[in-house]
C-alpha cells in the first residue's frame, strides 16, 4: 500500500488487493513460507530460514482482539526499537484479530495493508486463532456464522446497516477474503531454538502415538489443539476432552509432547509462546512449567475482554531471544487515551475481578 492511513481510507482497495493475492495458487509469500510443504499449516523452520540476530529483530504480537490503537502502538513500537538498534524487524502475530474489541474490521485492514506490501511482507507471519479460523459462510442462509461466542465480527458482516459506512457488499467481500485468507495461514511454527509458537495449545496425549512423522502435525486434531487447547497453569495433568476444542493440558502433558516432537523433529522442542488467554498484565509466564516454559502474551489494551474495561497499564509484544523464552517488553497504556478511543459504556471495575478469561 501507498500509505500507512490507506487501511482507514482506502478499504476498497485494500480489499482489491487482498482479493488478487488470494487467486495466487500456494503459498502467499509469508515469512517462513519457504519452509511449507505445500498447503501444510504447520511449519518447521531450519537453520537457513532463521533471520540472522545480529541484523534482525523477531516481534511477537499476541491476541488483538479489535484493539486498533493498541496494534498500532506496539506495531510503531517495535519498529522504532529495531531502528534504533539498526535492525530490521519481523513480525509474528498470534493470531485473534478480531471479537471483543470496538474495531474489528479495522485491524483486519490495517493487518492487510502490511502484507500487501510485498517488501513487507516476507517479514511478517501469522499464527491462525480460533477466533480467526472459526468465522464461516452458510451459503444456503447467505449468513456468516462463528462456532465462538462473542463473535461480534461476524455480526458485523451480517448487520444490514453499520455505523462505519462500509457498504454491505463490501463488507461481504472482505469476510469471504478473511475466510480464505486463514484457511491458508499455519496452526504452528517450529523454530530450531526449540522455540514452538502456537495461537493456543499442542496435541494432547491420546494424538501423541499417532504422531510418527512431521506430516502427522498437520492431520485436522492436532491442528485443532494447536488452535483451541490452553495449558493448565497448575495441574500436572489433565485427561483429553474431545468433547471440547479448548480441552486443557498440564504440565507433564507439555513435556511428553516436548520430548515426541523433538524425537520427530530431530530438533529440540523445549518452550512454547502462545496467545488465546487474557491477562490484565498483557502477559502470564506460567511458573508451574519449569522443565519446559510457557510464555503466554496479549497485544491489547482492552484486557480482558470487554470494550469499557477493565482496562490494562499497559500493552505487551514480545522479542525472540536465542535459545529463550522471547523478551516481554511493556509499554505503559493511557487510560484517558483508551477510554477516548474505545467510547466506555461505564467505568470499569476493580481487575482483579476479571483477570483471566478466553
Amino acid at each position: 500500500m501507498s500509505s500507512p492511513n490507506d487501511y482507514f481510507n482506502k478499504p476498497e482497495e485494500i480489499v482489491d488487493e487482498l482479493e488478487s493475492l488470494l487467486k495466487e495458487e500456494g503459498p502467499l509469500g509469508l515469512a517462513f513460507d519457504d519452509c511449507r510443504k505445500g498447503n501444510q499449516q504447520v511449519i518447521q523452520v531450519d537453520g537457513d530460514h532463521v533471520p540472522d540476530p545480529e541484523r534482525n529483530d523477531i516481534w511477537f504480537f499476541g491476541d488483538i482482539h479489535g484493539d486498533l490503537l493498541g496494534m498500532i502502538v506496539a506495531i510503531k513500537y517495535a519498529e522504532a526499537t529495531s531502528s534504533e538498534a539498526g535492525k530490521v524487524p519481523w513480525f509474528i502475530f498470534l493470531g485473534d484479530f478480531t471479537d471483543r474489541g470496538p474495531y474489528d474490521y479495522l485491524v483486519l485492514l490495517k493487518f492487510y495493508s502490511l502484507i500487501l506490501d510485498e517488501e513487507k511482507r516476507k517479514r511478517i507471519c501469522v499464527i491462525a486463532g480460533n477466533h480467526d479460523e472459526c468465522l464461516e459462510y452458510g451459503a444456503d442462509l447467505g449468513r456468516f456464522y462463528a462456532t465462538v461466542d462473542p463473535a461480534e465480527f461476524t455480526d458485523w458482516l451480517n448487520a444490514k446497516e453499520d455505523p462505519s459506512g462500509l457498504p454491505s457488499d463490501l463488507r461481504q467481500r472482505l469476510g469471504h477474503a478473511t475466510i480464505k485468507f486463514f484457511k491458508r495461514i499455519p496452526r504452528a511454527i517450529f523454530l530450531p531454538d526449540g522455540l514452538l509458537i502456537a495461537h493456543a495449545g499442542v496435541p494432547h496425549t491420546d494424538l501423541h502415538d499417532t504422531i510418527k512423522t512431521f506430516d502427522d502435525f498437520d492431520k485436522p486434531l492436532c491442528r485443532q489443539d494447536f488452535a483451541w487447547s490452553r495449558a493448565h497453569e497448575r495441574a500436572p495433568k489433565r485427561r483429553p476432552n474431545r468433547d471440547s476444542k479448548g480441552h486443557s493440558f498440564g504440565r507433564k502433558d507439555f513435556e511428553v509432547f516436548c520430548k515426541k516432537a523433538t524425537e520427530v523433529l530431530k530438533q529440540p522442542v523445549e518452550r512454547m509462546l502462545r496467545g488465546h488467554d487474557h491477562y490484565i498484565d498483557g502477559h502470564r509466564y506460567y511458573t508451574k512449567y519449569q522443565q519446559k516454559q510457557i510464555l503466554t502474551l496479549n497485544t491489547r489494551c482492552i484486557q480482558p475482554d470487554m470494550m469499557d474495561g477493565p482496562y490494562s497499564d499497559c500493552l505487551c509484544v514480545a522479542r525472540w531471544e536465542k535459545g529463550k523464552l522471547p523478551q516481554v517488553h511493556r509499554l505503559e497504556a493511557c487510560r484517558d487515551e483508551l477510554k477516548r478511543v474505545n467510547r466506555p459504556s461505564s467505568e470499569s471495575e476493580d481487575p482483579n475481578e476479571t483477570d483471566r478469561a478466553e
